[in-house]
């Protein structure tokens, strides 16, 4: 039952919870589910994912011709690459870490053949301006 998800916020006594969006795992249905219960006035707290401002990492910067206004370099110097701030664990930058500290998170995962054939397709579309 999401309705119970949705109530949890600081203010009501409850702890607070956040939202790691793993592409391709209807991250953004979950995101955009979330901000049409705030809009609603059905909860509080935090919003999630491209819409949560609080997300901001070290290494913040702008990916080239991405629409992507936030974003993190990760990865070893040599191979690091731009990743959406709400798609970069927790684990991988020290200022990210701080924002979800205190709080419950939780993420969708997908079987990984699935997740890859659906990244698969978006991009060869992405690449091929079909998006």
């Amino acid at each position: 039952d999401l309705s119970r998800l949705w109530k949890l916020s600081p203010s009501s006594g409850d702890k607070c919870l956040h939202f790691l969006h793993i592409p391709k795992t209807a991250g953004t249905s979950i995101e955009d589910q979330r901000l049409s219960a705030m809009q609603a006035h059905v909860t509080g707290g935090p919003k999630w994912g491209r819409f949560e401002d609080e997300l901001t990492c070290t290494s913040q910067v702008k990916c080239g011709n991405w629409k992507v206004w936030r974003a993190c370099m990760v990865g070893e110097e040599a191979d690091s690459s731009c990743c959406s701030v709400w798609h970069v664990p927790p684990s991988r930058d020290f200022a990210l870490a701080g924002v979800y500290q205190g709080c419950e998170t939780f993420c969708v995962v997908r079987h990984p053949v699935d997740r890859f054939v659906s990244e698969f397709k978006y991009k060869t579309e992405f690449l091929n301006g079909h998006k």
